[in-house]
């Protein structure tokens, strides 16, 4: 299986004589800290074959703003593509220190292997298709393809991201 950057898909979706455009493009979502990690963390491990890399973890609420941004004013950000990121970089056991300084538990990330994620998502009855493209993304995890942080948000929206500790207090009640 191969990892696709956000770059290579974005490359493969322009073509010459293409008419200009923006390309919006997030890093991973601090969301997926709710709608795919919240059982294991509350359970007191969250499972992923990242390694320890880093990742610009990007809050949707900014991914949000600098789609509106962008529609509301397409002469002025016409061509580029916007890498949208976080304002840190965090490793998965980084994130859940976080969360635990926050919410006062005592959780941990283990990293598995490959192997291991499909034969439980085979288990959960995941779709192959679905296993597959979860693998190649936390293997471009793993190559690094996630650890930019760029300066799309504050350049766009004239504030900072909202960090990863923001994110964590505006959801206690998710993980409690």
């Amino acid at each position: 299986m191969t990892a696709y950057s956000p770059r290579i898909i974005t490359s493969l979706l322009r073509s010459p004589g293409d008419s200009p455009r923006t390309v919006t493009a997030p890093s991973f979502f601090m969301q997926n800290f709710i709608n795919f990690f919240a059982d294991g963390y509350k359970t007191g491990t969250i499972y992923q074959p990242v390694g320890d890399q880093k990742i610009g973890w990007v809050d949707v609420r900014d991914i949000a703003a600098v789609n509106v941004e962008v529609l509301l004013n397409p002469g002025r950000y016409m061509g580029p593509e916007l890498t949208t990121t976080g304002g840190e970089r965090l490793s998965y056991t980084e994130a859940v220190e976080i969360m635990n300084e926050r919410l006062g538990k005592e959780s941990q990330f283990v990293s598995i292997t490959d192997e291991a994620a499909v034969e439980a998502m085979r288990g959960a009855q995941f779709p192959e298709f679905i296993i597959d493209v979860m693998i190649s993304l936390n293997q471009s995890i793993r190559q690094g393809h996630a650890e930019e942080v760029t300066d799309t948000v504050e350049k766009t929206l004239g504030r900072k991201p909202i960090e990863f500790k923001q994110f964590v207090e505006d959801n206690m009640s998710v993980w409690l």
